[in-house]
């Protein structure tokens, strides 16, 4: 588990240094013909997967266990069928259908971008895929390998070769193939060891259970993925899109990503395990609440008082003026994870099916919401669409969600503590006024951490429940016993 934790840490620090490169080589028209592009390609691909990767995760273990290597392979042979049938069509239909449309409401340079980033889809749609079966047959250390040639290869593309929109999907496509040979090579090693002929395929329910969980998969991007960018690129310039794009990045990459790590390093597989008990629930939903927010108000704190100096710094003087756009996302950020721990209610009494009629009201609203307020107020009205979204989802989700286990409540008395020892980092945008941006992020990034501590010891933050937290994370001993001495504990 600590090594999928690493893990998705590499990943995101990779991810978000390739997305610095790209913005830094593209001028702000070009980024925002990427962006858009780059938004529908990734809703693309999870239709391309058609919830392939999360059947992996589901029926790999159960079939090793059975000793079914036959059924194994046969999985995977019907999920990159199934991978290449949808992309074929999704393809088709795109060039003999709709591109024109798009042209028409983009433009024609946007549209055949598009096209170029469908045909090559498929490689990272198989990289995501290939991933998912090695995650479930334990090998982290091969993707970890597969990760650094795949971000190697496209970054080092990237900085030297790319130097247009085209460029730089063909640039991500060649890293996502040499990761893609990568994985295969592992993952021929890990079926080495499986019986040659065993088992049968289940076909009926892997595909039910594939087809289900895209739709899940697919709705939730809708609702935390800025799809305000592709409505944006439908009624204002393309430089528009890119600044909104850029200031949304970091908080949005946050907001994937510590939930992310934390439910891979041991949260979630805590809280798993007391759901066995139905009576241990409320219990496994507050430590994953406390886990989620000790380590969020911080981040959304300090984020709100650095975000325009840390827009400035990465990715230059031409996006000043998304800083407060990004420092209004950070501030925002806390407010979709208030109702995140609740999905493991809906998993362990097997409610998924709730979960995708609620996110599919959530999409709509969303959707509603850009196509009201954007076409008349720009960049500020879709930041007024997500900040009515995550709240009205919260809403929902809290309401909905709650009602099936009312023992299950958020701890709120903790919440609010973490964000009034939080409270002090907002002190850090003072020096933004008059340091310049690298100077003051620094001179942030810095205090940061000791001033959070003070006052997280000042206000005995770690009580019985929070050092119950800690001990409950598979972490290495010493880096528990750091946290602890740092927490003064």
């Amino acid at each position: 588990m600590f090594g999928i934790g690493l893990l998705s840490v590499f990943t995101f620090s990779a991810q978000f240094a390739l997305a610095v490169a790209i913005v830094r080589r593209l001028d702000r028209a070009l980024y925002g013909r990427y962006a858009i592009v780059a938004t529908i390609t990734i809703i693309a691909v999870q239709v391309m997967v058609c919830g392939g990767d999360n059947a992996a995760l589901r029926f790999v273990p159960e079939f090793v266990v059975r000793g079914g290597g036959r059924a194994v392979r046969l999985l995977a042979v019907l999920l990159v069928a199934q991978l290449l049938v949808v992309w074929a069509a999704l393809t088709a239909v795109y060039a003999l259908g709709l591109s024109g449309t798009f042209a028409h409401v983009f433009n024609q340079p946007t549209a055949d971008l598009l096209l170029l980033a469908l045909a090559l889809a498929p490689l990272t749609a198989f990289q995501g895929l290939l991933q998912k079966f090695l995650t479930a047959a334990f090998r982290v250390g091969a993707q970890f390998v597969a990760a650094l040639v795949t971000f190697a290869v496209a970054f080092g593309l990237v900085l030297t070769w790319a130097h247009t929109p085209a460029h730089v999907v063909v640039a991500l496509a060649v890293g996502s193939a040499c990761g893609d040979i990568a994985l295969l090579a592992s993952l021929r090693t890990a079926w080495s060891t499986l019986p040659a002929e065993s088992g049968s395929l289940p076909v009926r329910r892997v595909m039910r259970y594939s087809v289900s969980s895209m739709w899940a998969t697919l709705l939730n991007l809708i609702v935390t993925r800025q799809t305000e960018t592709v409505i944006l690129g439908a009624f204002v310039a393309s430089t528009v899109v890119a600044s909104y794009n850029v200031a949304y990045a970091m908080p949005g990459r946050v907001l994937d990503f510590i939930p992310a790590v934390l439910y891979s390093i041991g949260v979630a597989s805590v809280a798993e395990a007391f759901t066995v008990d139905r009576t241990s629930l409320p219990r496994a939903i507050d430590l994953y609440y406390r886990a989620l927010f000790i380590v969020t108000a911080p981040v959304a704190v300090a984020g709100a008082a650095l975000g325009g100096v840390l827009t400035v710094t990465l990715f230059g003087t031409a996006y000043e003026g998304s800083g407060h756009v990004c420092q209004t996302f950070f501030a925002l950020m806390p407010l979709m994870l208030l109702s995140a721990p609740y999905v493991l209610v809906v998993r362990a009494l097997e409610k998924v099916w709730l979960m995708t009629c609620v996110l599919a009201a959530e999409a709509t609203i969303n959707v509603g919401l850009d196509l009201l307020l954007i076409p008349r107020w720009g960049i500020w009205g879709a930041v007024a669409a997500v900040a009515m979204t995550f709240t009205l989802c919260v809403a929902i989700n809290l309401t909905v969600y709650g009602r099936l286990d009312r023992t299950v409540r958020p701890p709120w008395q903790a919440i609010l503590r973490y964000f009034a020892a939080s409270a002090p980092l907002a002190l850090l945008v003072l020096p933004t006024f008059w340091l310049g941006a690298p100077a003051a992020l620094v001179l942030g990034l810095v205090l940061a951490v000791p001033l959070w501590l003070v006052s997280a010891r000042l206000l005995g933050l770690c009580g019985p429940a929070e050092q119950t937290m800690i001990a409950a994370l598979p972490l290495p001993s010493p880096a528990a016993r750091a946290i602890r001495r740092a927490l003064g504990v």
